[in-house]
Order: C-alpha cells, then sequence, then structure tokens
C-alpha cells in the first residue's frame, strides 16, 4: 500500500549509484539526489492527468493550454501529467516516462531542455541532465498510474482522468507500435487490467480528500466494481468535463 505524500514536504532522496562485491561484501554507494521541481503553490489545485486510452482520440488537449477568468483575471485551467509518448502530440506541463526505448527516444531531441520529464533513477543515470527523478516511486506501478499518483502527491484536490482505459484482446492504445514498449498484447489481459485497476484504487483510496473524474466518451461506461464504492471518484462525459473545467473559455 502506498501512502499519502507531498511533493511540497519532499527535499530529496538517497539512491545507490551502484552495487558491486568486494571479498564476499556488498558494497553499496549511495548519492544523495535533491529535489528538482518546485511547485508554486497558486499553480496547485486542477489537474488533468492524460492517459493513452483510444477513448481520448477525439478530444483536443490543446484546451488544457487555455485559461479562464478569475477573481484575479485571467488564470490557468490547470496542470497537466501526460505519459511516455504523448510528448510527440502535446506538451503536458509534467510527462512521466520510465520505459528504456521512450526513453532513449526522448534523449534523441531537444524535449527535455524545455520541458519537464520525470523518470527513474536507471535512466537519470544513463542520460544525465535530461531527467528529473520522480520522488519516491511505487515499486511496479505503470505510467498511468504514476502520472495520477504524482498529481495527487503534488496538491492538486481535483483530478480529470483523461484516456483511462482498459486494455482489450489485440488493443494497446492510440500511439503506433514504434519501439518495444508498444508491444503485442497477451491473448489475455485480465491480469493486466487487474493490476492497473489495484494501482489506480490504491490511489484513490489513499489520497480520500481528492475528487476525482474519469472523463468517458459515454458516461453510461460500466465502472470497475472497486470504483462503485469509492465516495470521491465520478464519471463524467466530454460535456460535463467541458464544463466543470471550464475548458475553452481562453485560449493562452
Amino acid at each position: 500500500m502506498i501512502s499519502k505524500f507531498y511533493t511540497r514536504d519532499y527535499e530529496g532522496e538517497m539512491l545507490s549509484e551502484n552495487i558491486s562485491w568486494k571479498q564476499g561484501k556488498k558494497s553499496n554507494n549511495q548519492i544523495w539526489v535533491p529535489k528538482t521541481i518546485v511547485q508554486d503553490e497558486s499553480d496547485i489545485g486542477v489537474a488533468h492527468v492524460i492517459g493513452n486510452g483510444r477513448s481520448r482520440e477525439k478530444f483536443d488537449l490543446k484546451l488544457l493550454h487555455g485559461q479562464h477568468g478569475g477573481a484575479n483575471g485571467a488564470e490557468s485551467v490547470g496542470q497537466s501529467y501526460g505519459c511516455n509518448s504523448l510528448y510527440t502530440e502535446f506538451d503536458p506541463t509534467f510527462l512521466i516516462c520510465m520505459h528504456v526505448d521512450l526513453c532513449r527516444n526522448l534523449e534523441k531531441t531537444d524535449y527535455c531542455e524545455e520541458n519537464i520529464v520525470y523518470s527513474n533513477p536507471k535512466n537519470i543515470s544513463r542520460y544525465p541532465g535530461m531527467f528529473h527523478l520522480y520522488p519516491q516511486i511505487p515499486s511496479g506501478f505503470f505510467a498511468g498510474p504514476l502520472a495520477l499518483n504524482l498529481a495527487c502527491a503534488d496538491g492538486h484536490t481535483d483530478v480529470y482522468m483523461l484516456g483511462f482505459d482498459f486494455y482489450e484482446v489485440n488493443d494497446t492504445h492510440i500511439y503506433p507500435k514504434s519501439t518495444n514498449a508498444y508491444g503485442p498484447l497477451p491473448e489475455s489481459v485480465t491480469t493486466l487490467n487487474s493490476k492497473i485497476e489495484n494501482q489506480l484504487t490504491e490511489i484513490m483510496t489513499v489520497y480520500d480528500d481528492v475528487n476525482f473524474f474519469r472523463v468517458v466518451q459515454h458516461k453510461g461506461l460500466e465502472i470497475p466494481e472497486n470504483w462503485k464504492w469509492l465516495k470521491n471518484y465520478n464519471q463524467i462525459g466530454y460535456g460535463e468535463y467541458v464544463s466543470l473545467a471550464q475548458l475553452g473559455a481562453t485560449a493562452k
């Protein structure tokens, strides 16, 4: 079970730089990796977490770069958190990328020079200066749940989830299988879907003071059984999402 954790309280963490054996004894060299991203409290509130399921194909992500009117004038519609190959079509506020092949592709571009990309210790060591350390990475989590977890850890209290679909046989997501990261799915995806659902359930259970809105093309889409009992889970259609999040009012 993950614990409730906030990045505002995070200063950094010790990582093992390398592990070697000398005369039968393990030598573990550790280095301190300081926090590199500091959130402005004025940016905290609404987050849009973008999964790569096909249900978001027709949604205009550029609306998430927009603004709306507020007490202090034009305000951002919120921060966005994305996964993996999303960077090829949209620049979220934060991108989460752990897969070695996708990180290798990113390294060949200038994307990391102007955007924030979180990754794991191995990729940070492999490509110095390219990535930011994902704080306290939950073991075994997939990219979508990692993006959702980080949005909560950053302190957002209203979190919209786009493209959070579950896999079907022989169907992956909206991006082509251009790297080894997007290999074919097994004939049975029940176990895979169960892991993803459990990870998302764990996040929504731990961050019980966060309002989660799963955005779907059809509001009547079946809700996973575990989510039916969560008081902070809501399922909404795209029209309701645009209205609630005040999207499209002013182009940025």
